[in-house]
């Protein structure tokens, strides 16, 4: 339940929506300029409508995956924590989606 209102109220900020579903971001640094690519392949995908998302993993929660955005028109934030592996959590996000569409 946290997790989904901290999602909730992230989406509230255009920078963090916009960073946060970027395939790939460029930050400028005293070192250089240093890219930034996300883990998760849905963001890329034209079958999702995201508007924001994380990836992440601690050992309380393993590997953990939070998103905002529509599934079949209607708003949809999705929480999955301790996946299996790192991309597994991508793949029960795909067959979420697809049970939700009926």
């Amino acid at each position: 339940m946290v997790l989904s209102v901290m999602v909730a109220n992230a989406s509230r900020y255009p920078l963090i929506s916009r960073y946060s579903t970027a395939s790939e971001l460029t930050v400028r640094t005293t070192h250089g300029a240093r890219v930034f690519r996300t883990t998760n392949r849905l963001v890329a995908s034209d079958n999702w409508d995201l508007t924001l998302q994380k990836t992440g993993y601690i050992n309380e929660s393993g590997n953990c995956l939070v998103m905002r955005g529509k599934v079949d028109g209607r708003p949809l934030i999705l929480v999955l924590l301790d996946s299996y592996g790192r991309y597994s959590r991508l793949g029960d996000a795909q067959r979420i989606r697809r049970w939700l569409e009926g």
